[in-house]
């Protein structure tokens, strides 16, 4: 195969990066987003279906940056805790019903679920925090939602949710702190690595 197109979702199309893994330095893949918040396809500029067709047929080729979370290639975030369930156990039928607005209301759910400490190590300094959920991104979007105004090849931002006012750093002010910005990132063990693959963008 050298050419792939995907026609879904964040998580139609992180499936099926995965599945093709070890052939991905030979295959160019188009992305359709026809997902509820479809936030890869967001933070590249790729508003609707026919601005994708548009950009495949044109072959305007790209290099993105995809993490690398032990043997699973991650396109755009890492969620570790309890509020990384809040996409995974969100039913179809919640998200045909409430939209990219399901993604708030579950997040809002699982502010009352119990911290875990996390440690994280960045560029050899060790940060411990007690928390509701940690999340590492490089992209511009998260849940629908505008997050961050950069998008770096080469970067990371890592982001404690302790407490509702996080939440809302994210979803009404559409932007947050970054706790630092890297190229590699250390999460429980767990080495985030940046890979280059091409993809019609």
């Amino acid at each position: 195969i050298e050419h792939l197109i995907i026609s879904g979702g964040d998580g139609t199309l992180h499936n099926v990066v995965n599945l093709v893994k070890d052939h991905l330095d030979k295959i160019i893949i188009g992305y359709i987003p026809t997902g509820t918040a479809n936030d890869f396809g967001n933070s590249y500029g790729i508003k609707n279906i026919d601005q994708a067709l548009n950009i495949i047929k044109s072959k305007n080729i790209h290099e993105i940056s995809i993490m690398k979370l032990d043997d699973t290639l991650v396109l755009y975030g890492v969620s570790i805790g309890k509020m990384s369930e809040v996409s995974l156990k969100t039913k179809k039928k919640s998200k045909k019903l409430f939209g990219k607005l399901i993604y708030k209301i579950k997040g809002i759910k699982y502010l009352f679920c119990k911290k875990s400490f996390v440690k994280v190590m960045i560029e050899n300094q060790v940060f411990n925090y007690n928390v509701k959920a940690l999340l590492a991104e490089n992209t511009k979007y998260l849940g629908g939602v505008k997050v961050n105004t950069k998008l770096s090849k080469e970067k990371i931002s890592v982001l404690p949710i302790k407490n509702i006012f996080d939440l809302i750093k994210i979803f009404i002010f559409g932007r947050f702190k970054k706790i630092k910005s890297t190229k590699k990132c250390l999460i429980d063990k767990h080495i985030i690595i940046f890979i280059i693959s091409k993809i019609w963008i």
